[in-house]
């Protein structure tokens, strides 16, 4: 069983198509070369690090001592210290796996001793650093194939094998079993004949029921197509009438439980008691058809429906993966999200995606995606059978606040993130981090100059938006124009300023602008009068200057003394 739960001034928007968002890869997780064959099964461990289980035998180049299982780091780099020495009956293919609440690993495969005589058990259990627990080795468990394991409230292992038994025969048995913690068999678990085939995937309910589903068409003598559900005694549930089950030679491949107690069913089928259905099905909790959940003409492959596993998101959305190359008609290939009523999330955009058929599906406690199986490249980058994908909405950015000052300086910029960390750049890609925060003090700056802000939250980085630092010069005023007039009456004054608009007062400080402009009529005056202009530019302004209005009054003439004097000569 796999149990998963995801859980301003200027504003010029970057293009969006390169930055990270929901089905990009995760370019910080790097496998190397990767697991050297396919991986079947993938799960997080206790330590958040990625668990893969397959028929491979080294990862990065290293050698796994010939047992496809290993624990690589938390960035996908080979862990040295998960050493599987000896890997007890499990000789070839590991299948499935599940975790313990301690963080122990249980491991169901296949080996090639068939007709040896030795009895080897194929579900093994190893701890964290890949030693093996002796003391767990279920003896019904020999020469076989383990398909499915779940683990139940209580510690105790459900499993569902395909195998011979020890004697070289090839009579196959199909084994549903419950064992307590030690490995012994839990003889309160009591199927009867159990499924007359493979189960190949379970899900455990709340009320421990358990959901089984496979290659099977009977359950101990009860006609059950591909599906059924089982008490916890081990006797066929009948409340669970799934009517005509699944089409004929389908396959159920993994099962789900959503939080609502619905049930999310993929694998290899067209239809579901009679209702279309292709590739995945939502059934009620009494198994009937989920009709609110409408898939449309669903998966579709080459040769099968092919959805191979699933998880299920905190917010309901559902992420598939298998063969599959379109969704309800949609070009989508191998892996894609669907929303909660069954259509196609086109938000999340895996762009060519892997290149040949993932089998196994895996959510982080942060959210990003593992999906393991045969592909060597993800939207055209290498990645063998192992990649990890981002599963984030890359946060939008508002508030930005441009800013300004007079003459060289600093400036302080701010923005608001909807989510994540907000990080400061001098260009619009690349380019090292200035600083991060909702605000950002520039160097001191000469002349106006953009800065570029981006929001970060779980690998999803929003588009650098342009936020500009302006510098305005301070203006200078010249070409003072002081005039004159003989009494009462207006007078012309005049300035030029480097830069901005000038206005005119009366004060050298405060008061209403009497004017604006490069020359101002003064009002009617009787005497000389002191004005003062000022020039503005962006916020900038300059002291003011004094321009003096002179009046200068007109002189009148009095005490004239004509005189005269008798004959030629000077009078005065």
């Amino acid at each position: 069983m796999k149990t998963k739960l995801l859980t301003s001034i200027a504003l010029t928007v970057i293009g969006f198509s390169s930055f990270g968002q929901p089905g990009t890869l995760d370019l910080t997780f790097t496998p190397g070369s990767g697991p050297s064959a396919r991986v079947y099964d993938s799960k997080i461990h206790t330590s958040e690090k990625p668990l893969l289980a397959g028929s491979f035998n080294e990862y990065d180049s290293w050698f796994t001592n010939q047992v496809g299982l290993t624990l690589p780091n938390t960035n996908g780099t080979w862990n040295s210290s998960f050493n599987v020495t000896s890997p007890g009956g499990l000789t070839h293919d590991i299948y499935c796996s599940a975790i313990e609440t301690d963080g122990s690993i249980l491991a169901g495969g296949s080996n090639y001793d068939f007709g040896s005589g030795v009895q080897k058990s194929t579900l093994r259990r190893f701890n964290e650093f890949g030693a093996l627990d002796n003391t767990f080795n279920p003896a019904e468990l020999l020469n076989g194939e383990v398909r499915a394991i779940g683990v139940q409230t209580d510690g105790k292992i459900i499993y569902a094998a395909y195998y011979t038994d020890a004697i070289n025969t090839t009579i196959p048995l199909y084994k549903f079993e419950r064992l307590n913690t030690n490995g012994s068999i839990d003889n309160t678990f009591n199927v009867g004949t159990g499924p007359n085939d493979q189960i190949r995937s379970m899900a455990i309910q709340s009320d421990g029921k358990i959901i089984i589903g496979g290659r099977f068409t009977s359950y101990n003598g009860t006609a059950k197509n591909y599906i059924a559900r089982v008490n916890t005694n081990g006797s066929i549930d009948n409340t669970f009438n799934i009517g005509t089950g699944f089409n004929t030679f389908a396959e159920v491949r993994n099962i789900q439980i959503q939080a609502d107690g619905k049930i999310l069913v993929v694998g290899e089928f067209t239809s579901y008691n009679g209702t279309s259905r292709s590739g995945i099905v939502r059934i009620n909790t009494n198994g009937s058809i989920d009709t609110s959940f409408n898939p449309g003409t669903g998966a579709s492959g080459v040769s099968s429906t092919g959805v191979y596993d699933l998880a299920i998101q905190s917010d309901g959305k559902i992420i598939i993966v298998g063969s599959f190359f379109s969704y309800n008609g949609t070009n989508i290939s191998k892996v894609a999200r669907i929303n909660s009523n069954g259509t196609l999330d086109t938000s999340f955009d895996p762009g060519t995606g892997p290149n040949n058929t993932v089998h196994s599906i895996s959510v982080q406690p942060d959210g990003k995606i593992i999906i393991a199986g045969d592909f060597t490249s993800y939207n055209g980058t290498t990645r063998n059978r192992v990649a990890r994908l981002l599963n984030c909405t890359p946060p939008t950015i508002t508030g930005t606040t441009p800013n300004n000052r007079c003459d060289a300086g600093t400036v302080t910029l701010g923005a608001t993130a909807s989510a994540g960390t907000l990080s400061w750049y001098a260009a619009s890609t690349g380019g090292s981090s200035l600083g991060t925060g909702t605000s950002f003090v520039t160097p001191s700056i000469t002349s106006s100059t953009t800065y570029y802000v981006e929001a970060s939250n779980g690998g999803c980085t929003s588009p650098r938006i342009a936020v500009v630092a302006t510098v305005n010069t301070t203006p200078t005023i010249t070409g003072t124009t002081p005039n004159n007039r003989c009494d009462a009456g207006t007078v012309i004054l005049g300035a030029t300023a480097s830069a901005g608009t000038l206005s005119w007062y009366a004060a050298s400080a405060g008061g209403s602008v009497l004017g604006t402009g490069t020359s101002f009529v003064t009002p009617s005056i009787s005497s000389t009068t002191t004005y003062y202009v000022e020039a503005s530019n962006g916020g900038c302004t300059s002291p003011r200057t004094a321009v003096v209005a002179t009046v200068n009054t007109t002189p009148t003439i009095t005490g004239t003394t004509p005189n005269n004097r008798c004959d030629a000569g000077t009078v005065t």
